[in-house]
């Protein structure tokens, strides 16, 4: 074997080493990586039937010189010392490269490290350190302060309730979210020092009585100066909560209480009631007591009234609705009242309480009452602890002033002497020290009076002996006389402000999570490309810049941030200016409560007011002599939130006022004090981000509806929805169908195993996935997260149970078929994993290998339905031009549907399950939302005109004309309902004369004389006048058209008869000088007079005839016979006769021989 090889450690590589290198060479190779020589390591080597092995053992201590050389103490271990801090803990593991080995199958070098075993059977080791690394953090610093988040994405009705992915998306008005990470100028996370709430409790008591009293009077609780109005001595919670909230100098509060711990009874709650159902409780309770509902940590209220069966609570009670709540009064003489003040405002000075109007009644001693509060380290617990018996002394620290070597156990009068002696503790307190195991002791030391911060003690025990010996200082708050619950310091976190800008301005909120970690929260804006700033902010002021003009121009003449705004100058304002001053404040501004504020400037003259960016009070132009008190418009706040502040304030001569001031429902009117003014620090690490929201899916398109556009189309016109889902609609889908052709919409049921008992799974439909599912969804929740997934549509959800399953039935009420399966992904439940779907009426289990083959989920035909929904037309070519508060329109043409055997009862009725459903549906980048409601309507039209229209003379009538028609080609969707029947002398029917007549189908088809038309005889008309007819056919939707050219005719019959008697002469002619002979007695003379009515007609020849009385021939006979040659049925109808090209009106089958006779005479 020849070659050589490298070694590398930690960045660090060796020269070129022999294959065969001896364990000096190695070792030496090594050590000296670094000149400082703080490598260390001991190198042996060994043989291999096929190599060399080289065992590093990296040298980080050695036994020799005892550690008490170092350290006098016998808590280490004396046999070891370091001689190189590098060689400690468990250490990089080295590689190896070969340079040129050559020899052997597949020469190769390599190391073995962490607990791997060597071909030749040696096993190696991870280091280990004997120290522990302790960093306390130091001050947050904001550009060394990171943000992280996560992949986890908001989902509707999922386990994902908020998106975690708020640096960089989210979706549209939803929460998102990211974690911020506070840290100090060396990167260190700070994780210590969290925030949490000042706690003081309030205690009322009769001190040195004998037990027989009771409290009466009065009380007040104070704060700063501000009290509260006088308090039973009984005071509610509730009552106490309330008075306190009022102060302006204390904020929001929550008053709750250790008392009433005494079980009494059951009695029936209902949630939301204030009244208790009870058994007879007089003798435990009357007006005014305290009762607790439901355990010892229940809710408390003050009985109100009280009767053998009810009680009347103070306010309604919020717990579950039971007949077996248990109740527990108040059984000690006082009252306790822990009152636990809003985390943003820290440490807090004590309470005061006033008891002068607080008595005793019906028994000895003093009413009293106590406020137990702590302040940061006023209290501290020196304690030591060993395995054996502690001896020695220690040494305590403050403000860098050391005590005496102090013995083990020394007495408290000897340790207030000690800590007296140091220069910055002025007065001290140490209770007797309490005794434990090996001599230990524990000294509680309070101190009452110092010189500068509160700060801890800090103990030095290496002068202690004891196995294992230690000494601690660590600090501690009192607790309440009546014991049970401690006081409480406040502590203030960290502020931070996250915004949002872009198209538009979004100012979040970030709160305390866990020790290092607070959540940046914000409702996530519309689609689009946004900047997210993160701000570090200080409390206790805003930023204030000060102009020497009364327009804010130019470079500012003082920056600083000024606690309060609360200002009244006589004379300058700026270091060189007193009159035309302009000054705007800048920062954050938070509410103590969730109201509606109201806040109000007293300045003079002028002052502008933005709260959350939005202009509240503008009165920057006005002029006054003294301050005048302006209100803003009143802004709904969250309590415990920052919100952006600006003040513009002018001033123009003489003094100066410049005042803030709020007010909400829970606080009177009153400045803004400085605890809720913050102004901004800077930026953290990677501000600002840029934030992509995406769309979620539109809501529906609002207010669609139908009109008719003719018998064969629809103009559908809707509105745009009213919420886009935060991305503008490119489309709209239009969808329409016949009810009764649409189908059954798609039935799935999701089931899960009564033994998944926790984790969560998802739901994919097509090509989207829900989020995390909890396995206990609600049914509702299951509704909102399937509607989420892409082109789900509306949904409806319900749930049952079996003893084995609980059963989701989801129904997909729009979407048209084929509806995809729903499959589930179950690999994240507990418990087990058995869930599946039932889908298409089928049999089969569509769910994981091991849940079909538990063989506890089945499916029956009847846990789903195929879906068989279809539609007859879908566009989406909606034109989204339109003109401003216009409403879109789509027109749907091509529609063809026969009319209902039913008349309509209004234009477009579609009678039952008649006419066209359409729905429309918005599209967006978020794909599409759920359809609108359905609108239906039938289109139809006038129809169109009567046909086979004809106008003829009746048989023995030269009054009337009779007119013939058939039914319109087309109705145009709806039935004709009436005919009209017009008659004028004129063509253009529009004179004076114009008459019509209508009614029904059926009335004019029963006219005379029987026929398969229907037919009306028009009456009273003017023989030998020319009229003109027209038949217009009539729907729901009115008229038909009037034809172009109207049918016309004259009303007439054959004139009168010649009266022979008065009208006829017949006589002979006599010869004459005309007349021969042979024509007097060959001729006749006949002679006549005119009819006398020609009925409409004028005559216009005359028909002469004659015979010989003897022989008038013989009449012509013809017979006419109707009947049926096929089948011998009845005949019905009518017919026409023709004669001599003349033909007559219809005439029905039974027709009289009179009026057949008038028929062939006309």
């Amino acid at each position: 074997m020849a070659g050589s090889f490298q070694v590398t450690w930690n960045g660090l590589t060796t020269g070129l080493l022999p294959y065969n290198a001896n364990t000096g060479v190695v070792q030496i190779a090594l050590q000296q990586l670094l000149a400082d020589a703080s490598i260390v390591v001991s190198v042996t080597s060994s043989t291999t039937p096929f190599g060399l092995e080289w065992v590093v053992t990296f040298m980080g201590s050695l036994a020799g010189v005892p550690q008490t050389k170092f350290w006098s103490s016998a808590r280490y271990l004396q046999a070891q010392y370091i001689q190189s801090t590098r060689m400690l803990g468990n250490l990089p593991a080295m590689t190896v490269t070969a340079v040129g080995l050559t020899g052997g199958l597949s020469p190769r070098a390599l190391v073995y490290a962490d607990g791997a075993v060597s071909p030749n059977g040696i096993t190696t080791i991870a280091g280990s350190s004997p120290f522990v690394a302790l960093v306390d953090p130091g001050t947050l610093v904001a550009n060394q302060t990171t943000a992280v988040d996560s992949a986890v994405q908001f989902w509707p009705g999922s386990m994902s309730t908020v998106g975690k992915n708020g640096l960089s998306t989210g979706a549209y008005n939803s929460m998102s979210t990211f974690v911020i990470q506070p840290r100090d100028i060396h990167s260190n996370l700070i994780n210590i020092r969290t925030p949490h709430p000042e706690v003081q409790i309030v205690e009322t008591y009769i001190q040195s009585g004998i037990g027989l009293g009771v409290l009466g009077g009065t009380f007040t609780i104070s704060y700063e100066g501000v009290s509260t109005p006088a308090l039973a001595w009984n005071a509610g919670i509730n009552v106490v909560q309330s008075a306190l909230d009022k102060l302006s100098s204390i904020g929001d509060v929550v008053v709750s209480t250790n008392s009433v711990q005494t079980l009494v009874n059951t009695v029936s709650a209902t949630y939301l009631s204030d009244t208790l159902t009870t058994p007879d409780l007089t003798a435990s309770f009357q007006v005014g007591d305290w009762i607790r509902l439901g355990s010892t940590s229940g809710p408390v209220f003050t009985v109100v009234s009280i009767s053998t069966t009810n009680i009347l609570l103070s306010s309604p009670y919020l717990g579950a609705t039971s007949t077996s709540t248990s109740v527990y009064k108040q059984s000690a003489v006082g009252f306790m009242y822990i009152v636990t003040f809003d985390s943003n405002v820290g440490d807090l000075p004590s309470l005061g309480v006033d008891t002068s109007q607080l008595t005793v009644i019906g028994g000895t001693g003093t009413a009293t009452a106590t406020v137990t509060s702590c302040q940061v380290h006023q209290t501290q617990i020196i304690s030591t602890t060993a395995r054996s018996a502690i001896g020695g002394t220690f040494t305590l620290t403050f403000h860098n002033a050391k005590t005496p070597d102090l013995p083990f156990g020394i007495t408290s009068t000897a340790l207030t002497a000690a800590l007296q002696q140091l220069p910055d503790i002025y007065a001290v307190n140490v209770a007797t020290p309490v005794a434990g195991p090996n001599n230990a002791f524990s000294w509680t030391v309070t101190l009452l009076s110092v010189d500068g911060s509160m700060d801890m003690l800090y103990a030095e025990g290496q002068l202690l002996t004891g196995a294992q010996v230690a000494i601690t200082v660590t600090e501690t708050c009192p607790v309440a006389i009546a014991g049970g619950v401690s006081s409480q310091y406040g502590l203030l976190g960290d502020f931070f402000v996250p915004r949002i800008s872009g198209a538009s301005t979004v100012t979040g909120y970030a709160s305390y999570s866990t020790p290092g970690q607070y959540v940046g929260s914000y409702l996530t804006p519309r689609a689009g490309t946004y900047h997210l700033d993160v701000v570090h902010a200080f409390p206790n002021g805003l930023v204030g810049t000060y102009f020497n003009n009364r327009w804010l121009l130019g470079d500012p003449v003082v920056t600083r941030v000024d606690a309060v705004v609360n200002f009244m100058w006589a004379e300058f304002i700026t270091p060189t200016g007193k009159d035309f001053i302009s000054i705007r404040w800048e920062g954050y501004v938070q509410p103590a409560f969730t109201e509606v504020y109201t806040f109000a400037m007293a300045v003079d003259d002028g002052a502008r007011l933005w709260i959350d960016h939005t202009l509240v009070l503008d009165q920057y132009d006005e002029t006054t002599n003294a301050a005048v008190q302006y209100s803003a418009t009143p802004i709904s706040l969250v309590g415990g939130r920052l919100y952006d502040i600006t003040i513009e304030y002018r001033e123009n001569t003489d003094v100066a006022t410049c005042v803030l001031l709020w007010s909400s429902p829970s606080q009177d009117l009153s400045v803004v004090p400085t605890q809720r003014l913050f102004h901004p620090d800077s930026a953290i690490q990677s501000s600002p981000f840029t934030v992509v929201p995406f769309g979620v899916h539109p809501t529906a398109p609002v207010l669609p509806s139908l009109a008719i556009l003719d018998y064969q189309s629809l103009r559908l016109s809707f509105s745009q929805p009213a919420d886009d889902g935060g991305a503008i609609v490119d489309s709209y889908r239009v969808e329409w169908w016949e009810p009764l052709l649409y189908g059954v919409p798609a039935q799935q049921t999701l089931k899960v195993a009564t033994s998944v008992t926790g984790g969560s799974f998802t739901l994919t439909l097509g090509g989207g996935t829900t989020g995390a599912l909890a396995y206990n969804i609600l049914y509702s929740d299951l509704e909102k997260a399937i509607e989420a997934l892409p082109d789900a549509g509306d949904c409806t959800v319900t749930m049952t149970s079996t003893g084995a399953t609980r059963n989701y039935l989801v129904v997909f009420t729009t979407k048209v078929a084929p509806v995809p399966i729903l499959t589930v992904d179950g690999t994240l439940l507990t418990g087990t994993t058995v869930i599946a779907t039932c889908a298409n009426a089928l049999t089969t289990v569509n769910g994981s290998p091991s849940t079909v083959a538990s063989g506890v989920i089945t499916c029956a035909v009847g846990d789903s339905v195929l879906g068989t929904a279809v539609v007859a037309g879908s566009r989406t070519d909606v034109s989204l031009v339109i003109a401003p508060g216009a409403r879109y329109t789509y027109d749907i043409t091509g529609l063809t549907q026969a009319a209902l055997a039913t008349p309509p009862s209004s234009p477009g009725d579609i009678g039952v399950n008649g006419g066209y459903a359409v729905r429309v549906t918005a599209h967006t980048s978020a794909g599409y939302g759920v359809p609108s409601v359905v609108t239906q309507l039938k289109p139809m039209a006038v129809p169109s005109a009567a046909t086979s229209v004809v106008l003829n003379l009746v048989a023995g009538k030269s009054t009337s004309l009779r007119v013939y028609w058939a039914p319109p080609a087309t109705n145009n969707g709806a039935v004709v309902t009436n005919y009209m029947v017009e008659w004028d002398t004129v063509p253009s029917f529009i004179n004076g004369s114009l008459q019509q007549y209508t009614n029904t189908p059926v009335y004019f088809a029963a006219q005379v004389p029987a026929s398969t038309k229907m037919k009306y005889t028009i009456q009273g008309l003017t023989p030998g006048v020319v009229y003109y007819v027209r038949v217009r056919a009539q729907n729901i939707m009115g008229l038909s058209p009037p034809p172009s050219v109207p049918v016309s005719e004259t009303p007439r019959l054959y004139a009168e008869a010649i009266d022979v008697a008065s009208g006829v002469t017949l006589s002979s002619i006599e010869a004459d000088g005309f007349h021969t002979v042979l024509d007097a007695s060959t001729s006749l003379m006949l002679s006549w007079l005119p009819s006398i009515n020609p009925q409409g007609s004028s005559v216009s020849k005359y028909l002469l005839e004659w015979y010989e009385a003897a022989s008038p021939g013989t009449q012509a006979v013809q017979v006419l016979k109707i009947f049926d040659t096929l089948n011998a049925q009845a005949v019905t109808g009518s017919f026409k006769l023709t004669y001599s090209q003349c033909t007559t009106d219809f005439l029905a089958v039974d027709v009289s021989a009179a009026d057949l006779t008038d028929a062939l005479n006309s």
